[in-house]
């Protein structure tokens, strides 16, 4: 998430994407090791089983709708048409 969070400011302006996230940001940054271990140290990372590999995908999805539905709802607070420019996913 701390590579994120830049992202968000410079590109949409918000402050604190993780703020949209209900698990905070610990979640994110622990799939965000998980995938470089398995990246970088390749048969040398340690195991990951089909039940986290799972609920990483869940994880992932949630997330993806909270960060979907907080800009939008950003976008419409903060832009001159007062409206979302697109519908809440759920």
């Amino acid at each position: 998430s701390e590579n994120l969070a830049p992202m968000f400011k410079s590109y949409v302006g918000i402050d604190n994407i993780e703020t949209a996230w209900s698990g905070g940001k610990k979640p994110m940054n622990d799939v965000v090791s998980m995938r470089g271990d398995i990246a970088h140290q390749g048969s040398h990372a340690p195991y990951v089983t089909i039940g986290t590999l799972r609920n990483t995908l869940a994880l992932i999805r949630a997330y993806a709708v909270e960060t979907d539905n907080f800009v939008s709802t950003f976008l419409r607070d903060n832009t001159p048409l007062k409206r979302k420019p697109w519908n809440i996913t759920s």
